[in-house]
């Protein structure tokens, strides 16, 4: 990050290239929907160009990078609040083509692990997340959030227990 606030556009590809599809996996599961993560993902770029000198060199960028993204995902569901979540899921998942016994099963799993997870609160599916999505630690999770690290390792703990009491019997 260093590199690109003090001018070299190379920097800003590799970073660009190294964490678009994190960055991108963690807003399309908070919102559930392409086109919001997508507009959502591409103004935490923006943002992060247009701060790029306020950088503070003692956090790590990825902490950096995804605190902008818990930041805007927080703005958005504040701005639609009236709206509930399922009014911004992606409803493209229909496949014409017959499944297999084996896609069949692996469906019915997604399917209820979703339903699991959407019954888990919004702390715990965010660190769940962060923590699948991502390679920072418990420390720089609560750092993005605003928690301490405690606390993002409570909220994890529980998300862990009630996803594997939820899937019982699918796995």
């Amino acid at each position: 990050m260093r590199r690109f606030a003090n001018g070299d556009d190379q920097a800003f590809e590799s970073l660009f290239r190294r964490y678009k599809d994190r960055l991108y996996r963690y807003l399309k599961r908070l919102c559930r929907n392409d086109g919001i993560a997508e507009e959502l993902c591409q103004d935490v770029w923006e943002r992060l160009i247009k701060h790029r000198d306020s950088f503070d060199e003692t956090r790590s960028f990825v902490t950096y990078m995804f605190s902008i993204a818990h930041n805007r995902v927080v703005d958005f569901f504040r701005s639609v609040s009236s709206k509930s979540f399922e009014e911004f899921e992606d409803g493209s998942h229909s496949d014409s083509s017959r499944p297999t016994d084996h896609q069949a099963f692996s469906r019915e799993q997604v399917r209820r692990f979703m339903q699991v997870f959407d019954t888990l609160s919004p702390a715990q599916r965010e660190v769940f997340v962060l923590h699948e999505e991502t390679s920072m630690t418990l420390s720089e999770i609560a750092e993005v959030i605003g928690v301490n690290p405690e606390t993002a390792k409570s909220r994890l703990r529980f998300a862990l227990l009630n996803l594997r009491k939820g899937m019982e019997g699918y796995i």
